[in-house]
């Protein structure tokens, strides 16, 4: 299994084999339900939150299919982006996903009626990584460039600018309450932004390679970030101070990140 995503609260789960099939499985009798074995370009990631209804499923060939978690059959199948798709994070209503790709363009989609919406484009590069603010109104997206940009999801403007990182912007997300963002880069720190004043609060420094993944813990008063100097590191939200450091022996491929 290369990937895993529960849905539907935790009653499926939907696992991406090495072969690039997607099974659906009920958790409760630990049965399958359902198998999506992909005639075409295999499947390279998936994409969902835990108490949403769909997962969507990226392929090879740039496409994504939404697959609904609850009934283990297929919804909307989009097509677009001219090069490979880097990150997908879904609205908070569900009805809606957004996609960032190597073409240097965001891709927002309706699932009802597989169209696309919008196309946000700005960025001079890769676009590594988004997410959506937890009402829905605002797009944050950040890559090769080394720029966070925030859109208005409903128009497609392009709002405002982030800048700071010295290199690629790896991850972003936004706090529950919408009030800040924090962003990983591959410069080895971690920014935590104020997004009422478009302004940086504070830079946290201490891994020694690039940053792949951060986010905010649950709590709200914590921030998780990893790298590739191996270590997983859980820092003070108010203060930016260090509070623990974990070393693992082994590359971490990834944290469980529930907030895209």
């Amino acid at each position: 299994i290369e990937h895993l995503r529960t849905a539907a609260a935790g009653q499926r789960l939907v696992t991406l084999t090495r072969s690039g099939a997607v099974l659906v499985y009920d958790t409760a009798r630990w049965k399958e339900i359902a198998a999506f074995p992909w005639a075409g370009a295999p499947v390279v990631a998936l994409y969902g939150t835990a108490l949403g209804r769909f997962v969507a499923a990226v392929c090879l060939d740039h496409s994504i299919h939404i697959l609904d978690g609850t009934q283990g059959r297929l919804v909307s199948s989009f097509l677009g982006h001219t090069d490979p798709i880097q990150a997908l994070s879904f609205f908070p209503d569900q009805m809606r996903v957004v996609s960032a790709a190597a073409d240097a363009t965001l891709r927002i989609w309706g699932i009802e009626n597989s169209d696309c919406l919008r196309v946000l484009a700005g960025h001079t590069g890769i676009v590594k990584t988004v997410c959506v603010s937890p009402d829905g109104g605002r797009v944050f997206s950040g890559g090769q460039d080394k720029t966070i940009k925030v859109w208005d999801s409903s128009s497609g403007d392009h709002l405002f600018t982030l800048e700071g990182h010295s290199s690629w912007v790896s991850q972003i997300r936004v706090s529950a309450d919408g009030q800040e963002a924090l962003s990983a880069s591959w410069d080895g720190t971690l920014r935590l932004w104020d997004l009422a004043g478009a302004s940086c609060i504070r830079v946290l420094r201490g891994h020694g390679a690039p940053i792949r993944q951060a986010l905010f813990c649950e709590d709200g008063e914590h921030l998780l970030s990893y790298g590739e100097d191996h270590s997983l590191r859980l820092w003070d939200r108010r203060t930016g101070a260090r509070l623990a450091v974990y070393y693992s022996n082994e590359p971490i491929r990834q944290v469980f990140d529930d907030s895209a």
